[in-house]
């Protein structure tokens, strides 16, 4: 999208709806749901993915999108009759932020719907004006082909931010809407700029030994902090380490949906410091305040790896990735390539029994040759605590 096309949205005052949940749409959110209004119009029975970096805001632009009157009209929707919108996620806290974002909106009549169950028949029999469909990149699983299959002749929002299915295939929508890239909203704001902080790590799979030595060093440079590590045994025995440090830390093990929403929230109202999880709370999940990620595991891919840094990617705090590299890996993802060119970029490694620490230029196609070097560097300086 151009210059001249943002200055024509921004000014322009006929907008049908630049406000929703009582907060103001930026630009892109405006630009998204505009371009549905077009589609639908010219194929009211159509499947739009919608496209948005992480934290840049998805669930109030569809919220804009099926509180716009054109829309309404368009889906037949009467006077006074409330809009109603299937509204499908993989993950209870997904659609309690729905339930909470749309709890004030007296259009839309929200009917949530968990993928790993069945549409209850009242709700078949009453049916629906549109169906949104959140995280929708998992759509090759099973559990989302069986709801397609079963949604009728209905117009379909997706929102994703990483638009790749897990098997490679390519997501099957009529139209793709990606009005602003991630570089983009990081370089006006909308998104918070990146500190990464690379830590050398030749050990096993276990990580325990290694992330104790980082907590125990490095942990009161973190703030509100989400910890993503791959086993159950990580989880407990590093919420463990953090208690004994000192640190209010909760790990998520068998927890329950609701159980998760509670603890984000004390998180978020700074009653918890550090949260230790395999993938509860990787994909989609608005986690307010927010200022650190620790990926303590491999990633499988660079989609997983960007809902990951995302969860600290909101403009109202920082945004601190902390992450283990093994130089003598060629499964290291290169973040730079989710969040460009950091902010700021440390190295850090273990000599002897001192870490040391050096600051560098991260251009993308160096980073296996830097990490490859890294645990021979002599130079560098002390971490002093």
């Amino acid at each position: 999208m151009n210059t001249q096309d943002i200055e024509s949205i921004m000014s322009d005052e006929d907008q049908a709806i630049d406000m929703f949940g009582g907060k103001e749409a930026r630009w892109f959110q405006i630009a998204a749901r505009n371009q549905v209004e077009d589609i639908l119009e010219r194929n009211p029975i159509a499947r739009i993915l919608v496209q948005l970096p992480t934290g840049a805001g998805k669930t109030i632009t569809s919220g804009l999108i099926f509180s716009s009157p054109k829309i309404r009209k368009m889906l037949g929707v009467k006077d006074g009759e409330k809009l109603r919108l299937l509204f499908i996620a993989h993950k209870h806290r997904l659609l309690t932020q729905a339930e909470r974002v749309y709890a004030e909106e007296s259009g839309i009549e929200l009917i949530t719907q968990s993928v790993f169950s069945d549409i209850p028949q009242d709700v078949m029999d009453k049916g629906w004006h549109i169906v949104c469909i959140d995280e929708v990149h998992h759509e090759g699983a099973n559990t989302y082909q069986y709801h397609l299959e079963v949604l009728g002749n209905f117009p379909i929002i997706g929102l994703t931010a990483t638009p790749d299915r897990a098997d490679g295939l390519v997501i099957k929508f009529d139209e793709i809407i990606n009005p602003i890239s991630r570089e983009q909203a990081v370089a006006e704001g909308w998104l918070a700029q990146t500190n990464i902080h690379s830590f050398v790590d030749v050990t096993s799979r276990d990580k325990i030994d290694i992330m104790t030595d980082i907590f125990t060093n490095f942990a009161h440079e973190m703030g509100q902090t989400l910890v993503f590590v791959k086993t159950k045994k990580e989880v407990a025995s590093l919420t463990l380490t953090l208690r004994k440090l000192g640190y209010q830390a909760v790990g998520l093990l068998d927890s329950s949906g609701a159980e998760v929403d509670f603890l984000l929230d004390q998180f978020s109202a700074g009653k918890i410091q550090f949260i230790v999880n395999c993938n509860y709370i990787s994909e989609g999940v608005d986690v307010v305040g927010c200022t650190d990620v620790i990926g303590a595991r491999q990633f499988g891919s660079y989609a997983q790896l960007n809902q990951i840094i995302g969860r600290a990617a909101r403009p109202d705090s920082e945004c601190n990735y902390w992450e283990l590299v093994n130089p003598l890996s060629g499964t290291n993802l290169d973040a730079t390539v989710i969040v460009g060119i950091p902010e700021s970029h440390r190295l850090v490694w273990k000599q002897g029994e001192s870490w040391l620490q050096q600051e560098f230029d991260y251009v993308t196609h160096r980073t296996n040759k830097q990490l490859g070097i890294a645990s021979g560097l002599a130079m560098g300086h002390r971490v002093e605590h």
